[in-house]
């Protein structure tokens, strides 16, 4: 099935690739009402350049209330794992740099459109790393239970 695609951004300029990506799709800005372009089925990407972080945390909440079924992805020129994570919290499916390969879109597209999410592999390796950082250390395993020093 050929979803169809569409980005919400006040920087066309910036998603030469994008267009390349999806000859179909349109690109909306910020302000525009939503409900005329999308449908149920509908890929959504979220420039994230174009948007606040209160912005983007209301326009998700809009779009999944009223269209559940769609997906959101987000893309940015600036990919950060913390702004990865906050979009994952949000219900985005997927966020990639917004300068990508028209290739890598299609494939991002295919993974969400298909129930998957997508953060490229540099994301993924930057976001372990942080989440290694904040995980507290595991007690070895040879230690003694320490409920073994209860009594009965």
């Amino acid at each position: 099935m050929n979803r169809p695609h569409l980005c919400i951004s006040d920087r066309a300029g910036q998603l030469l690739r994008w267009q390349e990506a999806f000859p179909q799709g349109r690109i909306v800005g910020t302000d525009c009402q939503l409900d005329q372009s999308i449908t149920p089925d509908s890929i959504i990407w979220l420039h994230l350049d174009s948007l606040t972080q209160k912005n983007l945390g209301q326009t998700c909440h809009q779009l999944l209330s009223a269209y559940p079924t769609c997906k959101l992805i987000a893309i940015s020129c600036v990919p950060e794992p913390g702004s990865a994570l906050d979009c994952l919290k949000i219900g985005v499916a997927g966020y990639c740099h917004a300068l990508a390969a028209p290739a890598l879109f299609r494939q991002v597209s295919q993974v969400v459109a298909n129930g998957g999410y997508w953060l490229g592999e540099d994301l993924v390796q930057r976001l372990v790393g942080t989440l290694e950082r904040h995980t507290p250390p595991q007690q070895p395993a040879n230690q003694t239970n320490p409920l073994a020093l209860l009594s009965p």
